[in-house]
């Protein structure tokens, strides 16, 4: 992979529209307040078999691209296991 390199840029060679913030709002005193850290789930490295028409469909994701297209699959398999989860839950609460 190749690598970016990013150097400084002096004022004078940021352009206007890029400098210009001056429709950002300032922020308040309160604006971290609420704020909290959170740290990303721990991910497990694993190998998986899949049918290869389920790894297409993910790859084709948004816009067709396949970025982000094992994200998609974790998405998906999150949001199924806390459905269950939720159903047992009020199974074992009845």
């Amino acid at each position: 992979m190749a690598e970016t390199v990013i150097e400084k840029a002096s004022t004078a060679q940021v352009p206007p529209q890029v400098d210009d913030d001056c429709d950002i709002p300032e922020l308040d005193s309160g604006f971290w307040d609420e704020a909290e850290l959170r740290f990303p789930n721990k991910k497990e490295h694993i190998t998986i078999r899949l049918d290869s028409w389920i790894v297409e469909y993910f790859k084709r994701g948004p816009g067709g691209s396949p970025a982000g297209y094992q994200s998609r699959i974790n998405d998906t398999l999150r949001s199924y296991v806390l459905h269950h989860l939720s159903k047992e839950a009020e199974e074992k609460a009845k």
